[in-house]
């Protein structure tokens, strides 16, 4: 399996009152890092629905917490294509600290859905290729 990374520095406006960043703005960091995932894997996600409304929905996502991230902590997200059937394909991601501690792990199920019929599809051949399923 391919991974690929994407890094960000953790700023003051992710931190939560106790001083770390919230569990809902984990969430946030691994969907920009899906984002780019696509990206470099080749696939406009916003091309895709403009021009053939088929959008990528979240059916799950199962988030493990292991170290806090603060404001300033240099982060590398790992993500990878894990696993797919003919409709549905799993993303396994890492966000890891500068010295190399894992702050969170996530599991995320992803849906092809096309936007027009408002159902889930199988997944469209570009993205197969794209994604290297």
């Amino acid at each position: 399996m391919r991974t690929l990374e994407y890094e960000a520095t953790i700023d003051d406006s992710q931190v939560d009152i106790l001083g770390h960043v919230n569990n809902a703005r984990y969430l946030e960091i691994f969907e920009a890092a899906r984002w780019d995932l696509a990206k470099k894997s080749g696939l406009d996600l916003r091309e895709s629905v403009a021009k053939n409304k088929i959008a990528v929905i979240v059916l799950e996502i199962n988030v493990k917490f292991k170290k806090e991230l603060r404001s300033g902590d240099r982060i590398k997200v790992a993500s990878q294509y894990a696993s797919h059937t003919s409709k549905i394909f799993e993303v396994e991601q890492r966000i890891i600290k500068e010295k190399g501690e894992i702050s969170a792990i996530a599991a995320v199920r992803l849906a092809p859905f096309d936007l027009t019929s408002r159902k889930i599809i199988d997944i469209p051949k570009d993205w197969i290729t794209a994604f290297e399923l």
